[in-house]
């Protein structure tokens, strides 16, 4: 079993043919439904825990299984609802966002306007003549409602959980830590 780390609320697998086999998983007759498979998953999450540190136990998740040519599959396993960091002044999240710009211009821009606002973590990734922004942070509300307007001034936030795994699976990367900075410096 491979991992990437994609963000603190994010995880991807690549799990060979054998790998599946020793969870007693089978793309083609997934149900989540069945308590083999989520007994399966529970085990695997387990291990992920041990071995990579990534822990979801308090957390729901949203796992998507993607069959590779060679019987192995990707795993991507997202956190929906993270646990609350411990801040006296107020609940504090971390949050996966991804924007498209349809140009470079407009991500330079946005960038460039938002490289101030909070620290946050980022991606830039290109597909042609789109591109995206990924962008995962701690923040507040108002910290949140800050970086959101930079972006969207510039792009359009999108609101599928997936697409952060479409834009990693599909789209080249262009810069892959600390976009927004990196970028800010290029506007």
């Amino acid at each position: 079993m491979e991992h990437i780390l994609i963000s603190p609320g994010k995880l991807k697998l690549m799990l060979s043919k054998s790998d599946l086999e020793g969870y007693g998983l089978d793309c083609d007759s997934l149900d989540s439904e069945q308590t083999l498979t989520r007994r399966a998953f529970r085990t695997l999450l387990s291990d992920v825990k041990r071995v990579v540190g990534f822990d979801v136990e308090n957390d729901k998740v949203f796992i998507q299984l993607y069959p590779s040519r060679d019987g192995g599959a990707e795993i991507y396993i997202t956190r929906l609802h993270s646990a609350t960091v411990d801040d006296s002044s107020s609940d504090v999240r971390t949050r996966t966002d991804v924007y498209r710009f349809s140009s470079l211009s407009a991500l330079l821009s946005a960038c460039g306007h938002a490289a101030a606002s909070a620290p946050v973590h980022s991606s830039a990734w290109q597909d042609g003549g789109v591109y995206y922004l990924i962008t995962t942070h701690t923040a507040k509300d108002a910290v949140h409602e800050r970086l959101w307007a930079h972006f969207s001034a510039f792009g359009r936030r999108l609101k599928s959980d997936a697409a952060d795994a479409f834009v990693l699976e599909h789209c080249t990367a262009l810069v892959e830590s600390d976009a927004v900075n990196t970028l800010a410096r290029l506007a």
